[in-house]
């Protein structure tokens, strides 16, 4: 039918309509993407944050269900009123405990952070801002030196990851010194000495408070 030949009304129940299917179909495929992805394999609390568009999207879809609820029958009904308040129960108690856990980690993330500081303080006390790391420091450093310290990424095999900011990675590259900046218990600060033997480098390397190595090649 030529939408052109609709009444005001049916325009006004199409569009109904479609913002009822987006309220559906927008949190599915959220969901979808989320259980094929590998962040709940390795860190489901964690990457949660990736489903807090349901925050939004199930208010909605709760709303689409209770508008219909006096044409449905008495089953449907129940159903209906059942998962709605299901889903703003399971929304409020993820709240409450996402607040809980903020609080309970909020000693660990102070004594990171200030971990983080001091690192930075060295590094920029040095004269070494331009740095290699793994994802965490990198992004961190970053952010927290208000990038006076700048990072390329690495795997753990050392080749170049993406940065979410490429020419982060033409910085670094400029940088006629070589720095790595590596967490003491990580395979990266591990396996350093042996990949850099493979690349005939001379380094020194240093122990910074806070759980930090820091290898720098020599010229």
């Amino acid at each position: 039918r030529d939408p052109a030949a609709l009444s005001d009304a049916e325009r006004g129940d199409l569009a109904r309509t479609l913002g009822r299917l987006m309220a559906l179909g927008a949190p599915a495929l959220t969901l979808i993407l989320y259980v094929i992805s590998s962040a709940p394999a390795f860190a489901p609390w964690q990457d949660a944050r990736y489903l807090v568009s349901l925050a939004i999207a199930l208010p909605v879809m709760g709303a689409s269900l209770w508008d219909r609820l006096p044409r449905a029958g008495g089953s449907a009904r129940r159903i209906a009123r059942a998962s709605a308040i299901g889903a703003t129960v399971a929304l409020l108690l993820c709240g409450i405990v996402g607040t809980a856990a903020t609080f309970r980690l909020a000693p660990t993330a102070r004594a990171q952070t200030a971990q983080q500081h001091h690192l930075i303080a060295t590094l920029t006390g040095a004269g070494e801002t331009r740095v290699y790391s793994e994802f965490w420091t990198c992004m961190r450093m970053i952010f927290q030196s208000d990038e006076r310290v700048v990072c390329s990424i690495l795997h753990e095999d050392f080749t170049l990851a993406p940065n979410r900011y490429r020419p982060y990675d033409a910085m670094v590259a400029a940088s006629p010194d070589r720095t790595y900046v590596f967490p003491t218990d990580s395979p990266w600060a591990t396996n350093f000495p042996q990949y850099a033997q493979q690349q005939g480098w001379r380094y020194t390397t240093r122990v910074v408070e806070g759980g930090f190595v820091i290898y720098a090649v020599l010229r």
